[in-house]
């Protein structure tokens, strides 16, 4: 339930993140959840939110008002890569299959960036996850990208940020290597500019391009 949208999944191609071929050779387990973060305080999601706890304020009292923050809630991804054919097939998982009409396909000298918080809760093996970049030999790919690997296990909530020249092609978002990792996603943000790593609060406006919140930043459905 926590695809929707334009957001998909599957094995590709590692070249060109086609859909692969030959899936007697590929094995994987997958799971998914969406998470209110504010509602598990004592838990990996709660503990240890770094930099996030700074867009995370639900309670705010100012001149006799009291105002309420939204809410934060983070996309838990869960994956076991068995088989990979030789390395020849990845794990697509939170791309897109469409592009958003308003997508420019590399026209102009524009920047791109990602930020994006992960909190790595177990992670075994090789396998490392690809977020909001490009895959392979393909050229197309909207967003700078970031890697997500064993490093950061433990680490709780890190933020990551990467920016590039360009803009054009769908959200490619995948597992590469054998191994386990269950990982949570927050505040995701794919788009325009070049903010030095300073976090970004996407909100529900990136809804309206893509369809972005309904996966990974609100359990809602618009």
């Amino acid at each position: 339930d926590a695809l929707g949208g334009d957001w998909v999944g599957g094995p590709v191609d590692a070249k060109d993140g086609t859909p692969y071929a030959n899936v007697g050779e590929v094995a994987f387990e997958c799971f998914l959840e969406v998470r209110e973060l504010s509602a598990h305080p004592e838990d990996q999601l709660g503990r240890n939110l770094g930099e996030l706890s700074k867009l995370m304020n639900p309670d705010v009292a100012s001149n006799g008002r009291h105002y309420r923050g939204g809410d934060v809630c983070a996309v838990v991804v869960d994956v076991n890569f068995l088989k990979d054919d030789a390395g020849q097939c990845v794990l697509s998982l939170l791309s897109q299959n469409k592009t958003p009409l308003f997508t420019t396909w590399e026209t102009g000298l524009f920047s791109t960036q990602v930020s994006v918080f992960v909190n790595v809760l177990d992670a075994e093996g090789d396998i490392k996850y690809h977020l909001l970049g490009r895959m392979g030999g393909n050229p197309s790919g909207r967003g700078a990208g970031v890697t997500v690997d064993s490093s950061l296990k433990g680490r709780g909530w890190v933020h990551l940020f990467s920016a590039r020249k360009g803009l054009g092609g769908h959200e490619l978002s995948y597992f590469e290597g054998r191994g386990s990792m269950r990982v949570a996603i927050a505040l995701p943000y794919s788009g325009m500019g070049d903010h030095r790593g300073t976090p970004i609060w996407a909100g529900y406006i990136s809804d309206y391009y893509a369809q972005d919140t309904r996966v990974i930043t609100s359990k809602a459905v618009r």
